[in-house]
């Protein structure tokens, strides 16, 4: 087999590993993948918002994010909702003092973008504070479906 047949790819990370967005990118060259399912564990933020912006170029169905240490970035939220074939999202958050980047209601417009999403699990996550309810003609745009 080489590996420009490979049809599927799983990818787990920890600290010493190191996912850079363009070492990502390249594994798009890889024309007969049609799934991948990648895992962060025990990694700083920096790691993963350095990662998400490959993530769009990759067909992932399958995502977890478990931050060692530091806060999700609002952008690293955002690139969640390039995510279309996403079927299962997994968030855990280890630290009390960490959040998850946004507000709840900027993630349930993430959410309404991964229309595929089967399974969300979301463990020790906290929010940002919301500032209370707006209009549709109010929503922020990275988030308006």
């Amino acid at each position: 087999m080489r590996l420009s047949d490979l049809q599927a790819l799983t990818l787990q990370y920890c600290d010493f590993m190191h996912p850079m967005a363009e070492n990502l990118q390249q594994l798009s060259q890889l024309t007969n993948l049609e799934y991948v399912d990648l895992a962060y564990q025990c990694g700083t933020v920096d790691i993963l918002t350095q990662a998400a912006g490959a993530w769009r170029s990759l067909p992932i169905f399958q995502l977890y994010l478990a931050p060692g240490s530091g806060s999700l970035s609002s952008s690293t939220i955002e690139q969640l909702g390039t995510l279309t074939k996403l079927t299962g999202l997994t968030i855990s958050m280890r630290d009390d003092q960490q959040h998850c980047g946004c507000t709840p209601r900027e993630f349930a417009g993430v959410l309404c973008k991964l229309s595929n999403l089967e399974q969300l699990r979301l463990s020790g996550c906290r929010f940002r504070t919301d500032p209370g309810p707006v209009t549709a003609n109010q929503l922020d745009p990275i988030y308006d479906a």
